[in-house]
């Protein structure tokens, strides 16, 4: 049952991509049938209406499963009860600034160089990941998100040297950028730093006169409030950060921190009307213990969310966090037994118990930390990382691993690996070969979707998948009598993928968007922007606090972030993209 597409050799650097996000590939009714010919026509209209129910009723998450009980004892012990804080919430907007500042360094050695180049699209972004994977435990206390010490990463190397540079020169500035991302590190402990001990990166930004002022006000004033719109929920922290989701998100995520953090919400009615409330603000002077108990609730959730939009505000990089679509999770759990994703977060995750990148915003919602210190026995899992090769590669070992220690003690442990069609790469041997695997199928590029990485504040949340995308299904042999693969069963599956593709309404508007545009760079492209006004008199965030220079960078996943003189940066500055963009 094993089946061979014809590659041509889809990579994941943007130099070699044959497809984009706007080559969509709409399959007529005969075509859908051709790819599932087992499925009868009940059958695909089954999966047509049940599609169609999870988009109308707009579910994003299935909240009768939590797997709790059967997976928490696999996965190192994490505390959920700590209280996040004003001030935690504030060194994650300067984390944030960080990033930004090393995103602004990177652009600008790049732009030194004769002649000149733009920084290689989703570059930063891999070497972020990259970096992360192979950062010691040491290295990876140093900072939640930012590489500390490290100084060669041999994937940025490669994207630069595809670039058109030297070996010698990528293996140089490689070196430059984990030198000011170190820097970064060492600033962020020093709250009122004023960036004199800093590298390159502070020739290129300018400090604010008044940045001590603007700390101590961040640390110490400064609440996040939460503010009710007809369509979107905005979360605010101060004056310069700024996150939007939507409704049915943040319900979500106030379900799941109330479930998974260990406070108690003290029985609170809340309510979607529009409103603005700040977190921590009781309703009268007096109150009783369950208005105190939810205003404390208050106060932590709306930490802990600013928190957590933060973190995923700062990597971007939306396509690595793509995951599949709703009713491609109902059949992995109907057919396959599937209710646990190895790689999510509390933005896109399915259930409420999951593994994810960033275990101290993530554990009140319910992570149980990183993949890789997750060793479960016996179930079904999703592994579906995010398409970095050094991430993947790790990842297929790790599975390997679990199955031979499932297999000895002769557990039923099953996994379903969800990786792009990049058959050059170590990772896709080593699940094609793999001794487990009981069959694997291949979806063309173009004719199947996966939710987008930013759906959480998106309207249109189906995006087109530009490469070939591989279904790998391991088994110990216990596994095999408990959830057999069948051929039905995966012809189910992929008829799922088909139909979750975009709207032609949809894909026009991603067009007109500038989202996903143009053929070489895997769904890229450089989005013009939309003509605003230009606000005086605003700083945006430099390396400590705050900045008003221009930053024009281009983010790696989409091109289409233009942080805009005067603006506030991150999600916060109104990006010129769909970031934000909800209706």
């Amino acid at each position: 049952m094993k089946e061979q597409y014809p590659s041509a050799k889809f990579r994941e650097n943007n130099y070699f991509v044959e497809s984009s996000l706007h080559q969509i590939v709409r399959l007529t009714e005969t075509e859908r049938h051709r790819f599932s010919p087992l499925l009868t026509t009940s059958d695909r209209k089954q999966l047509e209406l049940e599609k169609r129910d999870e988009d109308q009723l707009m579910r994003v998450w299935d909240d009768s499963v939590d797997t709790t009980n059967a997976t928490i004892k696999y996965a190192p012990k994490i505390n959920t009860r700590c209280v996040v804080s004003v001030a935690d919430v504030a060194l994650e907007a300067r984390r944030q600034a960080m990033d930004r500042r090393l995103r602004r360094f990177f652009k600008a050695i790049l732009h030194k160089l004769d002649p000149p180049m733009a920084p290689p699209i989703q570059a930063f972004e891999r070497w972020m990941f990259n970096a992360r994977v192979s950062a010691t435990t040491k290295q990876r206390a140093a900072d939640a998100l930012l590489p500390f010490n490290i100084f060669k990463e041999d994937g940025l190397v490669a994207d630069l040297v595809r670039a058109g540079l030297t070996e010698k020169r990528a293996k140089n500035l490689t070196k430059q950028l984990g030198k000011e991302s170190t820097a970064c590190v060492n600033q962020l402990k020093n709250p009122i730093s004023t960036g004199k001990n800093c590298t390159n990166a502070a020739d290129e930004i300018k400090s604010s006169k008044d940045e001590k002022d603007d700390l101590d006000e961040t640390a110490g004033a400064q609440r996040v409030t939460i503010t009710y719109h007809v369509n979107s929920v905005d979360v605010t922290f101060g004056k310069h950060s700024f996150c939007k989701l939507t409704h049915v998100h943040f319900k979500k995520l106030e379900a799941l921190y109330t479930r998974f953090s260990g406070h108690s919400d003290g029985n609170k009615n809340n309510s979607n009307k529009t409103e603005k409330k700040e977190a921590g603000e009781k309703k009268d002077g007096k109150g009783d213990a369950a208005t105190a108990t939810a205003a404390a609730f208050d106060a932590n959730f709306s930490n802990a969310l600013m928190t957590l939009l933060l973190r995923y505000q700062s990597i971007l990089g939306h396509g690595f966090q793509a995951s599949v679509p709703n009713v491609a999770f109902n059949v992995l759990q109907r057919e396959f037994g599937v209710d646990f994703e190895c790689f999510a977060s509390p933005l896109n995750c399915r259930w409420g118990r999951y593994c994810s990148a960033f275990v101290d915003t993530d554990a009140a919602f319910g992570s149980l930390g990183d993949f890789f210190s997750f060793k479960p026995m016996q179930g079904s899992f999703e592994v579906n990382p995010p398409f970095v090769r050094p991430i993947m590669e790790k990842a297929a070992i790790h599975v390997e691993s679990l199955l031979e220690k499932a297999e000895a003690s002769k557990k039923a442990l099953s996994f379903v690996v969800i990786l792009p069609g990049w058959e050059e790469c170590t990772c896709w041997a080593l699940m094609k070969n793999s001794k487990w695997l009981q069959t694997m199928t291949i979806l063309p590029p173009g004719n199947h979707g996966f939710l987008d990485g930013a759906q959480h504040q998106r309207q249109d949340k189906y995006r087109p998948s530009p490469y070939p995308t591989g279904f790998f299904f391991l088994q110990t042999k216990a596994a095999t009598t408990k959830w057999p693969v069948t051929e039905t069963k995966v012809a189910i599956l992929r008829y799922a993928m088909l139909i979750s593709m975009p709207s032609e309404a949809e894909a026009a508007r991603r067009m007109r968007a500038g989202r996903g545009f143009g053929t070489l760079d895997g769904g890229g492209g450089v989005y013009k922007g939309k003509k605003k006004r230009r606000r005086n008199n605003y700083g945006g965030w430099n390396d400590n606090g705050y900045s008003g220079d221009k930053d024009d960078y281009e983010d790696g996943e989409n091109g289409n972030e233009r942080y805009q003189d005067g603006e506030k940066e991150g999600a916060n500055n109104n990006y010129e993209d769909d970031t934000n963009e909800i209706y």
